[in-house]
């Protein structure tokens, strides 16, 4: 039997109602002290949780228009989708544009059977020498708009949702528990942390994901003498600073705890899902924790395919499914290309950024910056 959890819920409100960045020569308000404690005992348990913000910032209409273009988006004909895969910027590294199916994986045993789209900043001025100066860096690559042949359906608004709201909507949470991060771990002080990693954004990764259950039709080609398992995604723990995730309503992001187990040996849970509610979710990454000499959780998850009947309860108006499908945007924040990673790592946890996940072999970084090293294991999981 299948064992779910719930974990907190926790509203951003505070930080949305016009209080300045609180320095150490402030005090916090009673508001913001409240979600500091929620966001510090979530992270430090499960190392995950929910948050909300204003529904005119954030809700499952926004929701829904972001599904409504991510499903555009992968219906554009397959011989159009392929002419983006790979697409790199000279002396970048990091692909923008589609995952054809099957391409990555975090384990070299495990067969992920989905397809993507990664995306990422957007603003850059050319003419004020504002453009893409490291390998984690890169301009966006889309489909061709609409064209009177029919050949894409792609338009201007669905590219400009994603990049112009969804992007910065991402970006904006992610300076916001920034903050409450640094006020834990500094006394109080929001700006510490904000201040050492600022830059960030231009590096950050939005990757969308169409995951397919174990009847796509592709699955039959995949080498079982090669790969032991088929999931949507091979258990990880994910390797910056905090990832956010939106979805449609189908389950199957499952998180490893023992916090709830009586053996205390730990065990997957199925996340009980409030994509359908407005809500965001939150878990810290590996930068983060190791940040905090292990004091914040990183926590093992994976994604399990969707089953062929998504078992959801499709009487809210709200739901939103495929059949046969799981849709969900995750947003990697990062520091800044050049923080650097702690060489002393004392924590009790074990780290997929520590991890060559092309061999499973333990990887120590030899490179100082954060960019270089995370640079090294986008390679670690292509596949072809």
């Amino acid at each position: 039997m299948e064992n779910n959890i719930d974990v907190p819920v926790i509203s951003l409100q505070p930080y949305y109602d016009g209080a300045s960045v609180v320095s150490s020569s402030c005090r916090l308000d009673d508001m913001r002290r409240k979600v500091v404690k929620e966001v510090e005992k979530a992270s430090s348990t499960l190392g995950c949780f929910w948050i909300q913000v204003p529904e005119e910032r954030y809700s499952v209409k926004h929701r829904n228009n972001i599904l409504q273009s991510i499903d555009t988006l992968f219906s554009s004909p397959a011989s159009e989708k392929h002419t983006l895969v790979n697409v790199q910027l000279p002396g970048s590294n990091t692909v923008r544009g589609y995952i054809s199916y099957g391409s990555e994986s975090g384990s070299k045993t495990t067969f992920e059977n989905k397809e993507g789209f990664a995306f990422g900043y957007s603003k850059w001025d050319m003419v004020n020498n504002h453009y893409p100066k490291n390998d984690l860096e890169g301009i966006n690559v889309w489909p061709k708009f609409s064209r009177e042949n029919g050949i894409s359906s792609w338009c201007k608004d669905y590219q400009r949702y994603l990049e112009e709201y969804l992007f910065d909507f991402f970006v904006e949470i992610g300076n916001i528990l920034v903050r409450i991060y640094s006020a834990i771990l500094y006394d109080g002080d929001e700006t510490m942390l904000e201040n050492a990693w600022k830059g960030g954004d231009t590096i950050s990764l939005a990757r969308i994901f169409r995951y397919f259950s174990d009847t796509h039709e592709n699955i039959k080609n995949v080498d079982k003498a090669k790969y032991s398992d088929v999931l949507g995604s091979s258990p990880h723990t994910d390797w910056g600073l905090l990832t956010l995730i939106l979805a449609d309503d189908v389950p199957g992001l499952q998180i490893w705890s023992n916090e709830t187990d009586a053996d205390n040996q730990g065990q997957y849970y199925m996340l009980n899902t409030l994509f359908d509610k407005g809500k965001i979710f939150v878990n810290c990454g590996d930068y983060m924790s190791i940040l905090s000499k292990g004091y914040f959780v990183s926590p093992l998850h994976k994604v399990v395919s969707p089953g062929i009947n998504n078992n959801v309860d499709k009487s809210s108006p709200d739901v939103n499914i495929v059949e046969n499908e799981r849709r969900s945007v995750v947003f990697f924040f990062y520091p800044n290309y050049d923080s650097s990673i702690p060489k002393n790592i004392n924590t009790s946890q074990e780290y997929s950024i520590f991890h060559d996940q092309s061999t499973s072999h333990i990887k120590m970084p030899e490179i100082k910056t954060f960019g270089s090293f995370i640079k090294s294991k986008w390679e670690e999981v292509k596949r072809y």
